[in-house]
């Protein structure tokens, strides 16, 4: 493209680019609630670390076991 044109992105990519700017700000922000709540219920800064990181991890092996055990 010549000199002084940009291209911007409008319609439905900047409303998706707006929605997903909120969901990661939803996002980062429920993982910080979730810390809170989890510090003031445990009163420790270290265990809800551990908490949070062990919980992704539980869900695919949680998973598992369901399809495993089906009768």
């Amino acid at each position: 493209m010549p000199p002084g044109y940009e291209v911007i992105f409008g319609g439905r990519a900047k409303v998706m680019a707006e929605t997903m700017q909120n969901f990661l700000t939803a996002l980062g922000l429920s993982f910080l609630f979730m810390y809170m709540v989890l510090a003031a219920q445990f009163e420790s800064l270290l265990h809800p670390i551990t908490i949070m990181l062990a919980l992704p991890l539980s869900l695919p092996f949680a998973l598992l076991s369901l399809i495993l055990l089906d009768d």
